[in-house]
């Protein structure tokens, strides 16, 4: 079979001698080949938002050559598929959050609201699986996923949406300071408080339990997972605090493929909506019902003016719906991670820039 170059502009004669059936989400079309003869056949397939032809000797072999590919180069745009990551219980040097499943989910939610698209979740306890699920075609988009150089090769990776970082949480004013061995946060207690006494642990049940028995004094750890051992353990761990501390920024991100950039602008810009909103104080509950009372930045974002859903490929109100759905960033942080949840995180350098923290958006237009 020989595949012929694309011809939009020179298919209008086709189509009008052409015979059509939908076969599985494809239009195909065969036509007799106009200057060879009625014996050769010209089969062409389209979506609605591609078109591609194929000269055969039977019809036959144009479907067995062209759907696979097909199918793989133009998903099903009224689902999204998203991989999010759950960080396991048995926390080790390689994890970089604890569990902030809850909240990347959130980001999917909010992904498929602008789209208008039903959401398929499925959990991976890893970052790399996650990525190696969407670099193979079988998740549209990876939430959870620490930026690195590798990572941003092989996948667009998108702006941050949570920035996580080292922190101490402390329940004794004095004593050992226990750490993952072989974890950055291993590395870099020495170098903040120089004269401290550290614990390394291989096992992180082994840690905990030097903590709740106060052979340390404090547990190093990424801030969502500190909060997350504070929801677990509760009373055992007494008037346990988290201190001011930081030692290292790690930002959250969601991934897609590269072989996707409209989809990879539509995360992007979904998750500057959900910063705008909060700082124009469009939330869930107020949204459906919004006065416009001239202000340009809330006409934007909701539609009221401007092309910005055009050039997304959505809908004009695409930003309002997704905050009827999810809420603002602030809501989603709230019953996620912060005050509404069980870890308690406080916003901190996750609050809005104009609050003192990072978050920080271009504004829709």
């Amino acid at each position: 079979m020989e595949a012929l170059s694309v011809r939009k502009k020179d298919s209008s004669f086709l189509k009008k001698r052409s015979k059509k059936l939908l076969l599985n989400g494809y239009w195909l079309q065969w036509h007799p080949w106009p200057w060879i003869g009625s014996k050769s056949l010209f089969a062409s397939f389209s979506s609605e938002k591609e078109e591609f032809f194929f000269a055969s000797a039977g019809v036959l072999a144009a479907i067995a050559c062209a759907l696979p590919a097909l199918a793989a180069r133009t998903p099903d745009r009224g689902t999204l598929r998203c991989a999010v990551v759950a960080e396991q219980d048995d926390w080790t040097k390689a994890d970089q959050h604890g569990d902030l499943s809850a909240l990347n989910t959130e980001i999917c939610r909010a992904v498929a609201a602008a789209r208008g698209a039903s959401l398929v979740i499925t959990n991976f306890p890893v970052e790399q699986s996650a990525l190696n699920a969407l670099r193979a075609g079988k998740e549209d988009i990876a939430a959870g996923i620490t930026p690195t150089p590798e990572a941003s090769v092989t996948a667009h990776i998108g702006p941050p949406y949570f920035y996580d970082m080292l922190a101490l949480l402390r329940v004794a004013p004095n004593g050992p300071i226990c750490a993952a061995d072989g974890s950055d946060a291993e590395a870099l207690i020495g170098r903040a408080i120089p004269h401290a006494q550290l614990f390394s642990f291989q096992e992180e049940g082994e840690m905990e339990s030097a903590l709740l028995t106060r052979h340390c004094a404090a547990l190093a750890a990424p801030l969502s997972r500190l909060g997350q051992i504070r929801a677990t353990y509760g009373a055992k761990l007494g008037a346990a605090t988290i201190t001011p501390l930081r030692l290292t920024v790690t930002p959250l991100s969601a991934a897609t493929s590269l072989s996707d950039p409209k989809l990879g602008a539509v995360a992007d810009w979904t998750i500057a909506a959900l910063l705008q909103a909060e700082s124009l104080g469009l939330t869930q509950a107020n949204v459906r019902t919004w006065h416009d009372d001239g202000d340009i930045l809330a006409q934007r974002l909701t539609g009221a003016i401007g092309n910005a859903g055009h050039a997304l490929g959505l809908r004009p109100d695409w930003a309002l719906s997704v905050i009827a759905n999810t809420g603002n960033y602030g809501e989603i942080y709230a019953r996620t991670v912060g005050a509404n949840a069980p870890i308690r995180l406080p916003r901190g350098q996750n609050a809005l820039w104009r609050d003192g923290g990072l978050m920080a958006a271009s504004p829709v237009q």
